[in-house]
């Protein structure tokens, strides 16, 4: 071990070395950045003036070393003059944190990715931007440019990799500076959802045919028309781009139940929504331009067709679910598994080993889920009135929660009784989209 450079007083989060690899540069969640002599191991500066005690989530030098840029949580990239020991300027243009940061190998663009699901190309030398560039549907935490700079490659939380042509995007003359997008704007997010390259990313579909619904309940036989479900619960990241559109409202507290701060909170993007309505959830589905899913599809999706009580199989593994376990600070605990989370999980965090036939996560544990059925008794007839979405009454919840013992972890089980208008630290969604 050659050194152990100490002098952060919270997490860090990103570290990077100078091309004459000198220097090292590390950001951290105290809302700082410092510079380090790898000879020494000495700190020969910390920069946090600017970052307002927000947390730096990503740093990086230019091709040459003569400018460092940062950015994180406050949602603004900082370029520093290392030479000089001075702030050459300050990039404002996301509306999220900033998760990931590349210099152009020329050195002439700087390329960030945000939780607001974009990248923005900036010139180094003017600080203009030149471009947003949209197709990621949830955060972006990562972005390279090739060996060539041709190519700029993005990393997102909605788990795709873009390619997006550097040449075709920065020639000719150059957007104003009022619609500084790659692509038309959108009309207002009120009038449309935000658009996406495929209506069905993220999303698996469920073939036409009968299933078996209910176990505890008395048991049924439901036919269903082929539908689409997410693949994963609405995360916080998803959730924020329809409230910063100005449609949906925020949850109704920014806590979770172990966490003082977790909607909003870049750390959390890839957690599930909670403190949400039916209303709530309803409106976000709408605006992605999907829906909620019936109760009847909500159990397809869990358990296939072989009636299986949890998505896996029949037999319980409280490995493969968050659930109340030993991490859990409710009288009905279960000592006896250890899921690793005593509140939320990152969606997918069970997948593949949780998953149902159909590949969907988490469709057990982790949040209870809305479904667009009011709450009434089986057999369940999708003509009888529980799908009209105007009645009033108790909507169906799905799924089991972190804070639920393992009874409320089936695939047949109805959850907590709840009107739509109520909501708990528990409570999320995913949306459903019909077959064409």
């Amino acid at each position: 071990m050659l050194h152990t450079l100490e002098g952060h007083i919270a997490a860090v989060n990103t570290v990077a070395f100078s091309p004459d690899g000198k220097t090292l540069a590390s950001g951290s969640d105290d809302g700082t950045v410092r510079l380090w002599d790898l000879e020494s191991g000495q700190t020969t500066a910390t920069l946090e003036s600017l970052m307002a005690a927000k947390g730096v989530m990503n740093v990086a030098f230019s091709p040459g070393g003569a400018i460092l840029a940062w950015g994180g949580y406050d949602t603004k990239v900082v370029l520093w003059d290392v030479q000089g020991r001075r702030t050459l300027r300050t990039l404002d243009g996301h509306r999220g944190s900033v998760g990931g940061l590349a210099f152009s190998p020329d050195g002439a663009n700087l390329a960030s990715g945000s939780d607001d699901s974009t990248v923005i190309l900036w010139d180094v030398q003017s600080g203009q931007r030149l471009h947003t560039l949209e197709g990621h549907t949830n955060g972006v935490r990562s972005v390279a440019f090739s060996p060539d700079g041709a190519i700029l490659a993005s990393g997102s939380l909605d788990n795709t990799v873009i390619l997006w042509d550097v040449g075709a995007v920065t020639s000719g003359p150059g957007p104003t500076p009022s619609a500084p997008t790659l692509t038309p704007t959108p009309p207002p997010a009120t009038s449309m959802p935000r658009p996406e390259a495929d209506p069905y990313a993220g999303m698996a579909l469920i073939p036409a045919g009968e299933f078996t619904m209910g176990e505890a309940q008395p048991i049924h036989l439901v036919y269903l028309n082929a539908f689409y479900i997410d693949k994963y619960e609405a995360t916080n990241a998803q959730y924020r781009q329809c409230v910063v559109a100005g449609v949906c409202q925020p949850p109704e507290f920014t806590s979770s139940s172990t966490r003082d701060f977790y909607y909003g909170e870049s750390q959390y993007g890839n957690y599930p929504v909670i403190s949400v309505s039916w209303h709530d959830a309803r409106t976000y589905c709408e605006w992605a331009g999907k829906r909620l899913p019936t109760e009847a599809e909500w159990e397809k999706a869990a358990r296939g067709t072989d009636g299986r009580i949890y998505s896996w199989g029949d037999d319980w593994d409280g490995r493969r679910v968050n659930y109340c376990d030993a991490n859990c600070s409710r009288d009905w605990r279960d000592e006896a598994f250890d899921d690793g989370y005593a509140d939320t999980a990152p969606v997918g965090q069970y997948s593949p080993q949780g998953d149902s036939p159909y590949g969907m996560a988490n469709m057990l544990g982790n949040v209870f889920e809305w479904t667009s059925s009011l709450y009434w008794d089986y057999p369940y007839d999708p003509n009888d009135g529980r799908e009209d979405l105007e009645a009033d009454g108790n909507r169906a919840l799905r799924g089991g929660s972190w804070g639920h013992p393992q009874n409320n972890a089936r695939c047949d089980a109805r959850g907590v009784i709840l009107g739509p208008d109520d909501w708990t630290d528990n409570t999320g969604f995913r949306c459903a989209r019909s077959s064409p």
